[in-house]
């Protein structure tokens, strides 16, 4: 940004989109909900030919398995189809709305359980009787007949199990999806932050460590400096994660987890972590802070 520029923001103060690219130091990042319509409509046409697609192929594994625990698997990896294929298009082209995510695998996820229910007939039935339940009025009647005389389960149980079957497909597809724009987005850049995590360590404090925790999470950034460094080989220590900018460096969010390693009923080391806070924004004077409490000499763990 040139002189000129900076003066001119002094005087008048950030514009609205200039808003979307400032936040108050211990803000938690929020995304800007901006959602490009290009990045829809392949979302969109990539997502629904993905669920299609996957309904088919669900229809016909379960239908030829009978085991419960191999139809949750299959569940699994139909909401997988759905969701994951929407939100790798969504971070392709910058989508940064939860809302338009919402709505592209709530959609997504109809259009697996229709192709589901319509292709059910034709796998289901023998080789004369077989059909392809294209009408919403041929689903009903299919359904009402599985109702009445369902194979393995009939009644208000097979109907308690296509509910659940649907709302398992939305819930895991959304996750599925979502989990693909967790990272923040520097929107004077227009790209995705890098993760880079255990950019400094430190030991656990002995005496009230709520304070020091409550102090950081208010903002007060300095807090870090009466914490101990410690080596990422100790058994506890708290662990300092951060979300940056790779062009820009300035925009930065700042996570704390506690890491304990504790042994198991077999006298194994298992790894627990215990997030305090994610992704609270951060200015330059404060990255110096925590880099010098920290003694980081660069930033060299990425994910």
């Amino acid at each position: 940004m040139n002189e000129f520029r900076q003066s001119e923001l002094q005087l008048n103060g950030p514009s609205p989109d200039q808003d979307l690219l400032r936040f108050r130091s211990g803000q938690k990042y929020k995304h800007s909900g901006r959602a490009p319509l290009f990045g829809l409509v392949a979302a969109a046409i990539v997502g629904f030919a993905c669920a299609a697609i996957g309904g088919i192929g669900y229809c016909y594994c379960i239908t030829k398995l009978h085991l419960a625990l191999v139809e949750i698997v299959l569940l699994v990896g139909l909401s997988l189809t759905i969701g994951l294929p929407i939100g790798l298009i969504a971070f392709k082209f910058k989508i940064r709305s939860d809302l338009h995510l919402l709505g592209l695998t709530i959609a997504a996820g109809t259009i697996a359980i229709y192709f589901e229910w319509a292709f059910h007939p034709y796998f289901a039935l023998g080789e004369k009787h077989r059909y392809i339940a294209w009408a919403p009025s041929d689903i009903w009647f299919w359904m009402k007949l599985l109702f009445a005389k369902g194979g393995e389960f009939s009644g208000w149980y097979a109907v308690a199990i296509w509910v659940a079957e649907i709302l398992l497909v939305y819930l895991l597809g959304l996750g599925f999806a979502i989990i693909q724009i967790e990272n923040p987005f520097c929107e004077r850049c227009e790209c995705w932050t890098e993760r880079r995590d255990g950019v400094a360590v430190f030991a656990q404090p002995q005496i009230d460590h709520t304070d020091v925790f409550v102090r950081i999470e208010d903002g007060d950034f300095a807090a870090f400096q009466e914490l101990q460094t410690v080596s990422r080989k100790a058994q506890s220590y708290l662990r300092v994660d951060m979300d940056m900018c790779p062009k820009c460096l300035q925009t930065c969010f700042v996570s704390l987890v506690s890491v304990d390693h504790k042994a198991n009923d077999k006298g194994e080391l298992e790894k627990n972590e215990t997030k305090f806070f994610s992704q609270l924004a951060i200015d330059q004077d404060e990255l110096a802070t925590i880099i010098a409490a920290g003694k980081v000499d660069q930033f060299s763990s990425r994910r």
